[in-house]
């Protein structure tokens, strides 16, 4: 497991990027029982609960039966969603489809041997520069906040290398509700009523403002 279930983006980007695959069997039925009793899952009933598995093997490999799994899923009230990544009309794909439909959720197939198309906008470059200015607006105030700034950047950076359209597709989503720095950033902190700025250490807030009173 790389993490949990979390809101914090860019931890979660940081250890997807590190990641590598050489291959192998692939555990569908496994991996689907780990998710379901080792991630803390919401038990809001406004949640959508969703496990997506991906793969180009037979869904049925290993020991724990995906079928079991898949039902206890969907009694829980999470989805499960598999992506095949091969020809959908061939007989391993009626496993991926047969357990989306044991999970209540959606089966797909992509074709893995063809890269992502590109779709450029004439939006792409402004929202790009406007994501620059949006992480100027964020202040740290610990040591753990100047390496999550740091982190911020760089995934912006891994975002891009990757593809303009992920960054543009990151810029988005950090402009969105559910990207909360509370944990390290003044601005997220501070709206939560019980923030106390006056208990923040001038040492660990960026340089430029150590020397500010807390006056308004």
């Amino acid at each position: 497991m790389v993490d949990s279930l979390s809101q914090d983006l860019d931890i979660v980007s940081e250890h997807l990027f590190g990641l590598v695959t050489n291959g192998g069997a692939e555990y569908c039925g496994a991996v689907i029982d780990q998710a379901l009793t080792k991630l803390n899952w919401q038990n809001d009933k406004n949640a959508i609960n969703v496990i997506i598995v991906a793969g180009n093997e037979p869904f049925d490999q290993g020991i724990i039966d995906y079928k079991t799994v898949c039902k206890k899923a969907s009694a829980a009230g999470i989805k499960i969603n598999t992506i095949y990544c091969g020809n959908p009309d061939n007989g391993e794909s009626k496993t991926w489809r047969d357990g989306a439909t044991l999970g209540n959720g959606s089966f797909m197939f992509i074709n893995q041997d063809l890269a992502a198309e590109e779709k450029p906008t004439p939006y792409d470059n402004q929202i790009i520069k406007l994501n620059e200015q949006l992480n100027e607006t964020y202040i740290y105030f610990s040591a753990k906040g100047k390496e999550a700034k740091v982190r911020q950047e760089k995934e912006d950076d891994n975002a891009m290398q990757s593809a303009p359209s992920a960054a543009v597709q990151r810029a988005g989503a950090k402009a969105t509700e559910f990207y909360n720095n509370s944990s390290w950033d003044l601005v997220d902190a501070s709206k939560d009523e019980e923030f106390d700025i006056s208990k923040i250490e001038k040492k660990d807030l960026p340089e430029e403002l150590q020397n500010l009173s807390e006056k308004r």
